[in-house]
This record gives C-alpha cells, sequence and structure tokens, in this order.
C-alpha cells in the first residue's frame, strides 16, 4: 500500500531524511519532471497507520514542509492511499499537464492563513427572540422558558427583519475587509477569503505569496494591528498551498 504525501517538481534529488507515517522511508515516483513522494506500509496496518491522531498528522505535516525547502509541492490532504505504484504512476501520467501547471502556478510561493476577528461587531448579530411556538431562535439559542407566545405573522417579520441585518452586517464587513485588506492582496500572487457571521463575525483567509515576500507581509500585518485595535489578527505560516491547488481530490482512490 502505497501513502502520497505531495507531487513535486524536479525529482532525482536527495529526498528528505525525516521519517513518514510508520516511521517509514520517503520514496518517489517519477514520471518525467514530476514525481509522487510516499512511503509504503503493509495493506494490513491500513487502519492504524491512517488513525488521524496527532502524531499522524504532524508527521504528513512534517514531510510536506521538508519538501517545500526544495520543491513546488502539491500537497495531499491526510490519509491518500493507493494499491500499488503502478496505479499512482497510471495517475502522473494521466494528469501530467495538470499538475505540472499547478506546479508552474506556486513556484517559489508558499501558503499564509490569516484570521481576523471583529470584536465590535459581535454585539450587533440579529436575534430573534420570544419565537416559543418553534422552541428556539433562528441562531439555536434556547427560548426563554416563559416568553410571551408570538404569532406565526409576527414571528415570519421579526425572522426577515433579522435577516436584513444579518445581510446588512455582512454587506459592511465585506467592505471593511476589502478596503483593509488592500494592500495585503496586492503583495499575493493568489487570495482567498471568507466572510463568516457566526459565531461572530470572522474572516478567514489564505495567501499564496512569493517567499521573498513573506517578511512584508507580516509586517504589513502588524501594521493592521496596531491600525486596528478593535480587530484580532491571527497569521499562521509558511504552509504548503493547500488552497491554491486545484487536483488534489482527484488523487483519492
Amino acid at each position: 500500500m502505497i501513502y502520497l504525501y505531495a507531487i513535486i517538481d524536479r525529482p532525482g534529488g536527495v529526498l528528505p531524511s525525516l521519517a513518514g507515517l510508520e516511521n517509514a522511508p520517503l520514496s518517489e515516483i517519477v514520471y518525467q519532471d514530476i514525481a509522487g513522494v510516499y512511503t509504503l506500509f503493509p495493506a494490513d496496518k491500513e487502519s492504524t497507520t491512517l488513525a488521524a491522531n496527532e502524531e499522524n498528522l504532524w508527521k504528513h505535516e512534517a514531510v510536506l514542509e521538508a519538501l517545500m525547502t526544495g520543491h513546488s509541492v502539491l500537497p495531499l490532504r491526510f490519509g491518500t492511499t493507493f494499491a500499488g505504484d503502478s496505479v499512482l504512476l497510471a495517475l502522473l501520467q494521466d494528469k501530467y499537464a495538470s499538475f505540472s501547471d499547478n506546479l508552474l502556478r506556486v513556484l517559489g510561493c508558499v501558503e499564509l492563513s490569516l484570521r481576523m476577528n471583529w470584536q465590535n461587531e459581535a454585539n450587533q448579530m440579529p436575534v430573534i427572540r420570544n419565537a416559543q411556538h418553534t422552541g428556539r431562535t433562528p441562531y439555536g439559542a434556547q427560548t426563554p422558558s416563559k416568553a410571551p407566545t408570538v404569532s406565526g405573522k409576527d414571528y415570519m417579520q421579526a425572522l426577515l427583519k433579522a435577516r436584513q441585518q444579518e445581510h446588512a452586517l455582512h454587506q459592511q464587513i465585506e467592505t471593511r475587509t476589502s478596503e483593509l485588506l488592500h494592500n495585503l492582496d496586492r503583495l499575493a500572487t493568489e487570495n482567498t477569503h471568507v466572510v463568516s457571521l457566526t459565531p461572530y463575525p470572522n474572516l478567514k483567509a489564505a495567501y499564496l505569496l512569493a517567499q521573498p515576500k513573506v517578511p512584508l507581509f507580516r509586517q504589513e500585518v502588524g501594521n493592521l494591528a496596531v491600525l486596528h485595535p478593535d480587530l484580532r489578527f491571527a497569521l499562521t505560516g509558511p504552509w504548503p498551498p493547500y488552497n491554491f491547488v486545484a487536483n488534489y481530490r482527484v488523487l483519492r482512490k
């Protein structure tokens, strides 16, 4: 059984010396100028080897980070396996053009993840109370046991108003996000942003950055934190470019 960690460019060199899952050494299967990096383990150990425990997850991540030092990397999600090397080689041949294009996209780049929380807007979340005939508010909070009964019409009007308020708040945060992150977006090769209002207003963003720009990016996030004390910033990475790889899902077998 093959456990696959990543697709890499520039194969044929010395692979990282660290061990992967089950402390097995890393190997590669090469097709033209790309390769799949994997470890072997007996099929009867699959249930224990693929356990998503902390040790295994960190070993998987450590292999990816080690590969990043010498290669462009298309990271695989934890748990990607193949029955044998011939199956993996066939996949490399079949998907060669797509893998090559993606490796070129992430060449010399890493991923940074940004989390940003709004503190002031958290209290603006609309909540409909006293909807006793449902037993719950729209956001899952329990209705007070002695709340007065409301009519269905009143409830639907309150629900509509709450949804309108929620939409307006979402738009407000989207607009402010676009303004705040303009300089960060400009530094990145690619980026993704997702705004959510639950459990409180927050942003999750990922940035694909050329490695030389990472220090400047960190500095810009630090500047934003100083200028906007009402926001909470958390920046992590560099990581393998999980959010900018189009093809890892097709590898699940």
